[in-house]
C-alpha cells in the first residue's frame, strides 16, 4: 500500500510538472508584446481585451507549482529524505499551506482566464475573419483547462500527504504500544522510518535520544 501511494504521488507530481511547462508556454504566448503593451483592444472605445496585469499572478502560480512538484519528487532521494525527516515538524505545515495556496492561486487564474475568454468571445463573435483574436480565445480556453487541472491535482496531492501523515501517526501509536522504550531506541539507530515516527508522535522523546548521542 505504501509503494502504491508513493508511485501515485510521483505520477501526480510528474503530471503537474508537465502541466506547468505547458501553462508557461501558453501564458508566454498569450501575454506577448502586443498584450503587455496594451495594444490588443477593441474599437471604437479601445477597450483592452486582455489585461496584462494578470500575467504576474499566472507566472507566480506556475513557478510555485513547478517548485513544489520538483521538491516533492526530489524528496524520494535518500539525502533529501533524511533532511526532511530531521526537520519534519518544521517543514510539514509550511509545505501544506504552500500547497493549498498554490491550488487557490491556480483556481483564481482559471477563473480569470475563463472570464477573459468570455469577454473576448463577445468581440469576435461577429467577426469571423479575425483570426488573431480567435487564436487568443482558443489559447485562453485551453489555459483555463490547464489551470483547473493543476489546481485539482494539487489538492489531490495535499489529500494524499495528509492521509499518509495520519497513517504514520496511527502506526506510530501501535509501534509505541507494541515495543518497549529500549526496543524503540535500538531500532531508531537503524530505521529511518522510526525516526520519522518519533518526530510525528513524541518530540520530547526524540530530544532525549539526541542528548544521548545516538547515531542518526
Amino acid at each position: 500500500m505504501h509503494a502504491i501511494s508513493a508511485c501515485t504521488t510521483i505520477a501526480v507530481n510528474c503530471l503537474i510538472l508537465v502541466l506547468s511547462v505547458m501553462e508557461l508556454m501558453l501564458t508566454s504566448s498569450i501575454y506577448d508584446f502586443i498584450v503587455t503593451h496594451e495594444l490588443f483592444y477593441a474599437y471604437p472605445k479601445k477597450t483592452i481585451l486582455i489585461a496584462p496585469s494578470q500575467s504576474l499572478l499566472k507566472y507566480i502560480s506556475i513557478s510555485l507549482s513547478f517548485f513544489l512538484s520538483f521538491a516533492s519528487i526530489t524528496y524520494f532521494s535518500y539525502r533529501y529524505q533524511r533532511v526532511t525527516h530531521i526537520y519534519f515538524t518544521i517543514m510539514v505545515n509550511p509545505y501544506r499551506i504552500t500547497q493549498f495556496a498554490c491550488a487557490v492561486l491556480h483556481a483564481i487564474c482559471c477563473s480569470r482566464s475563463f472570464q477573459t475568454a468570455q469577454k473576448l468571445a463577445v468581440f469576435i463573435s461577429g467577426d469571423e475573419d479575425n483570426f488573431t483574436a480567435t487564436a487568443w480565445w482558443y489559447t485562453l480556453r485551453f489555459s483555463t483547462i490547464l489551470f483547473a487541472a493543476t489546481s485539482i491535482l494539487t489538492l489531490l496531492l495535499l489529500f494524499l500527504n495528509m492521509r499518509k501523515s495520519l497513517r504514520q501517526r496511527l502506526a506510530c501509536k501501535d509501534f509505541f504500544a507494541t515495543f518497549t522504550r529500549q526496543s524503540c531506541e535500538e531500532l531508531c539507530k537503524f530505521e529511518t522510518n522510526s525516526i520519522h515516527c518519533f518526530f510525528q508522535c513524541d518530540q520530547t522523546e526524540i530530544n532525549r535520544i539526541k542528548k544521548q548521542n545516538y547515531v542518526w
